[in-house]
């Protein structure tokens, strides 16, 4: 502490320096308000959707179903949400066996035995993957983009027409009831 008898200036004397942290501050509060109306429009989206859902369909038949069966074209629908929990139970639980184990030991491996060479190229490596969310891993298997199996042509590799090339006339893949 210092016996210092002068006060400081708290008064803004620059009139550009308080426009602009002024234009800073209506600017961070216009972000704060798109934000808050977004999650509110989200909001109110999902529930009046719901309200409509529930109109329909019992809340206790909803929760205590065992049949999943949307069926959008009409006829027999279900929707029992207890086949969706038991899948995402099942998902949830195997990647935890796989995950945990394989993170547990990298992280163990980065830390305790891999040299300061191999670490500086797979820790930023790691933390490249792990900033990518896990939706898009599984885009591409998800929308049937993934190269055929290799059991349809034994010997073969994938490859794409190049254009020009006249299409092909027949699948490379046999019909599901000629594979066995």
């Amino acid at each position: 502490m210092t016996d210092s008898t002068e006060s400081p200036d708290l008064t803004r004397r620059d009139g550009l320096k308080r426009l602009r942290e002024g234009t800073y501050g209506g600017l961070f509060a216009a972000c704060a308000a798109i934000t808050l109306l977004t999650t509110a429009a989200i909001f109110v989206t999902l529930l009046s959707d719901a309200v409509v859902f529930f109109r329909s369909i019992s809340i206790l038949e909803f929760l205590t179903g065992t049949n999943w069966s949307p069926n959008p074209a009409g006829g027999g629908q279900a929707f029992g949400i207890i086949p969706l929990l038991i899948g995402t139970l099942v998902v949830t639980a195997t990647a935890a066996l796989i995950s945990i184990p394989v993170g547990t030991l990298t992280a163990i491996y980065l830390s305790e035995y891999a040299t300061p060479n191999a670490r500086s190229i797979l820790k930023p490596l790691l933390e490249i993957l792990a900033g990518i969310p896990t939706v898009v891993y599984g885009y591409r298997p998800a929308t049937g983009s993934a190269r055929p199996s290799s059991r349809c042509r034994p010997g073969s590799s994938f490859r794409r027409r190049s254009p020009g090339s006249p299409p092909r006339t027949s699948s490379p893949c046999p019909a599901p009831s000629a594979r066995r």
